[in-house]
């Protein structure tokens, strides 16, 4: 049987270890940068409505300065073709948009600017509870500020991003457990009270980030790319396994099981795991 969650992501999310933010970054080909799979309409005609209908909270810029996101439009298209998708002239619009609309992943471009990582643009249609209008132009220590404990890696990935030179990439994972199956999830859910659904199996969803990090030519600018991928708990809990998952829930910090919005299901969750 195919291990689902290993072929989306390169690997388990949960490793059996005490939870603690880790980079866990490692090198990627770049013909593996993005992914191509049977979901592609289905996405990128959700993109294409909120595009559409929801501009100005899918897409923000912070400055002017295209070069980096004419590179990842070109990069975008360079993928898709060696996968056999053959893409027409572009519209005239940003060329992060252009290239937005062609992929599943959701883009942010990170440029150094005054001796700091600052997001200056960004296409994320696909968020996990937050808002890009209140990232867009923000640090990395900024942005990442409301997650409980990730100071404790906010050095070690400036100096990742420094080091990384211009070209490579990297792919890393990250995860959550939700009640809501939707791609796109909006920050006024985090933390809404809940008890724990009657069958976690179908009623809670494993939501996983496919994160990458490529630095661009100019080695001042890193495209970061984020691919959601979701299941309900009760198709995949088998392969995690069960008991990695349980190591991960069990360990993790109160304050973060909240931002995480699983607090108040946990224990639930826990019991049902161990009943499997």
């Amino acid at each position: 049987m195919t291990n689902i969650v290993h072929e989306a992501l390169g690997g388990s999310p949960f490793d059996g270890r005490e939870f603690r933010w880790r980079l866990g970054v490692r090198s990627l080909d770049p013909s593996e940068w993005l992914q191509i799979d049977g979901q592609r309409d289905r996405d990128l005609a959700e993109k294409k409505r909120l595009l559409t209908a929801r501009f100005d909270d899918v897409a923000r810029f912070a400055a002017d300065s295209p070069g980096a996101s004419i590179e990842v439009l070109g990069l975008a298209v360079e993928q898709l073709e060696l996968h056999g998708i053959r893409v027409g002239p572009v519209v005239d619009e940003h060329p992060l948009v252009a290239a937005a609309q062609l992929i599943q992943e959701d883009l942010c471009v990170m440029e150094m600017t005054g001796g700091r990582w600052v997001l200056t643009a960004g296409v994320v249609c696909f968020p996990t509870r937050w808002d890009l209008g209140e990232k867009i132009g923000l640090d990395l220590a900024a942005i990442h500020s409301p997650v409980p404990g990730i100071k404790s890696i906010s050095r070690n990935l400036d100096r990742f991003l420094e080091r990384m030179r211009p070209g490579s990439l990297v792919v890393r994972a990250n995860w959550s457990l939700t009640r809501d199956g939707a791609l796109r999830l909006e920050p006024t859910g985090r933390q809404a009270p809940a008890t724990t659904p009657d069958d976690p199996g179908a009623d809670v969803w494993l939501r996983a980030e496919r994160q990458t990090l490529r630095k661009l030519r100019s080695g001042e600018a890193i495209c970061f790319t984020i691919r959601i991928h979701r299941w309900p708990l009760g198709d995949v809990v088998d392969e995690l396994p069960a008991s990695a998952l349980a190591a991960a829930l069990s360990t993790l910090p109160e304050e973060i099981a909240a931002y995480k919005d699983i607090e108040e299901i946990r224990t639930g969750l826990l019991e049902w795991l161990a009943g499997r």
